[in-house]
């Protein structure tokens, strides 16, 4: 092989591997060696693409579809890029010339993403039906269930759902669309039946987190607990989900452990949505001093209205009605949560007020 061949080649070995830095230096030397060829060209795209360099992406991207404008795969690829970046009407420019050349489905599957980004319900649902009635492969049938979903057709989803499990029952992503759709519909029992499904096909620790979710607004803490646990290992603690799991346990007063988990994460970095649970922990645990204290610093080194709001609250709840006040005032000229604030002001009047009344 020549040189060019075995960069290439190490490339997508490295990509396989997830060494997404190693894998762009062997395509970025490819380039250097062969710099009239477009294969190399597409590969550091696709690279810069998975590192979320929308950038480079699009400007190697570019350059591919400039050496090979007859490619379908690289045209298709240069106008997915096109998409990410907001630039619509050349992504469709490009696919047009796809389909110029050659009426393929996945061209169709192609425009009908971009469509979908651009809000046009019409004819994403229109190019994703062509592609599913040209096509027989499970990412059309997929891609056209999802833009029904999304339009509000659910029962057109479940439908080609059921259809593409038939052949792929075990299609995580039909799945979890499912569960999706028979959530919306308020159907509860299909929606645990798939996304019970879908945990066993992959565990996904999002998914666990929403079933944790799910089990709460059923009232079952036991479960919900359970889910909240196995999706905090799944995901070897990420801290969103951490943090949902945190909420759980205010919400079921034990913020001894959500304090511990907002710890655990500020050990790593000071967020603001750590340092919120930690001082809303403390309040639930009747320390509001600690609580104001953590919501004041909050406040002041974030700029955050939330943490505002939350240390309003607090002051209000440990009697300091002028501060409070003064707080929720600034919030209401803000329209930050208004309603809530002007409630507590409210509050805060007839604590001072009520003397002057004799009932």
């Amino acid at each position: 092989m020549t040189h060019y061949e075995d960069e290439i080649a190490a490339a997508y070995t490295l990509i396989n591997q997830g060494d997404m830095d190693k894998a762009l230096e062997h395509a970025l030397k490819a380039i250097g060696y062969e710099g009239k060829k477009a294969e190399a060209y597409a590969l550091a795209s696709q690279i810069y693409g998975m590192m979320d360099d929308s950038e480079k992406a699009v400007e190697h991207s570019k350059h591919a579809y400039e050496l090979s404008p007859g490619d379908n795969n690289i045209s298709l690829g240069y106008s997915l890029f096109l998409m990410e970046i907001g630039n619509f009407d050349e992504a469709l420019l490009v696919t047009d010339g796809v389909l110029k050349r050659n009426d393929i489905p996945e061209a169709h599957h192609v425009r009908s993403n971009i469509f979908l980004n651009m809000g046009d319900e019409k004819k994403a649902m229109s190019e994703a039906h062509t592609a599913y009635k040209a096509g027989d492969a499970v990412e059309y049938k997929l891609n056209y269930a999802m833009i029904l979903s999304e339009f509000g057709k659910i029962e057109d989803s479940i439908k080609i759902l059921k259809e593409l499990l038939k052949s792929d029952e075990k299609n995580f992503e039909a799945l979890y669309v499912l569960y999706r759709n028979y959530l919306a519909l308020g159907d509860v029992k299909n929606a645990i039946k798939h996304v019970k499904e879908c945990m066993e096909v992959d565990d996904d620790p999002e998914v666990m987190s929403e079933f944790a979710t799910l089990m709460e607004e059923l009232d079952d803490s036991e479960f919900a607990e359970k889910y909240h646990r196995k999706a905090a290992e799944a995901s070897g603690n990420d801290e969103d989900i951490m943090l949902d799991m945190a909420e759980f346990y205010l919400s079921h007063s034990k913020p001894d452990h959500s304090l511990a988990i907002a710890e655990g994460i500020l050990k790593e970095e000071q967020t603001v949505d750590a340092m919120l649970i930690k001082g809303k922990s403390l309040q639930k645990m009747g320390k509001l001093e600690e609580a104001e204290k953590v919501f004041e610093e909050t406040a002041e080194n974030s700029d955050d209205d939330e943490a505002r709001l939350d240390f309003a609250i607090c002051l209000y709840e440990n009697r300091k009605y002028d501060t409070a006040e003064k707080l929720f005032e600034e919030l209401v000229a803000k329209e930050f949560q208004k309603d809530l604030s002007e409630t507590y002001l409210d509050r805060i009047w007839w604590r001072k007020n009520r003397k002057k009344f004799n009932f």
